[in-house]
């Protein structure tokens, strides 16, 4: 059985297997070059962002404690904190703790 390069989509040939025939469609063969198996241009975006998240999260995590906690927590908490005081609801911790779960960034 011979295999023909760049054929046309839909050509058919008859190929027989141990005495019956069987159709075989043949599909057009494309080159594999690099702009085939992928945009450039959305797969450099994507390794940009994801190195860019990379080096956020490094940087963090180089942080001391206290300068982690006030980048990180401490906006969104004194926010929480002052909804509660002037809410003042009945059951405090459960209010911030929604407070928090619904307005986390990440």
């Amino acid at each position: 059985m011979s295999e023909k390069k760049g054929s046309v989509a839909g050509e058919k040939k008859k190929s027989s297997v141990r005495g019956s025939q069987i159709a075989v469609a043949v599909v057009e063969t494309v080159p594999l070059t690099p702009e085939v198996w992928f945009d450039l241009k959305e797969e450099e975006a994507a390794l940009a962002q994801a190195a860019k998240e990379a080096q956020e999260l490094l940087e963090m995590r180089a942080l001391p404690v206290r300068q982690y906690l006030e980048a990180s927590v401490v906006p969104l908490l004194l926010h929480g904190l002052q909804l509660l005081a002037i809410e003042r609801p009945e059951n405090p911790v459960d209010f911030l703790a929604k407070y928090l779960l619904e307005k986390n960034p990440k």
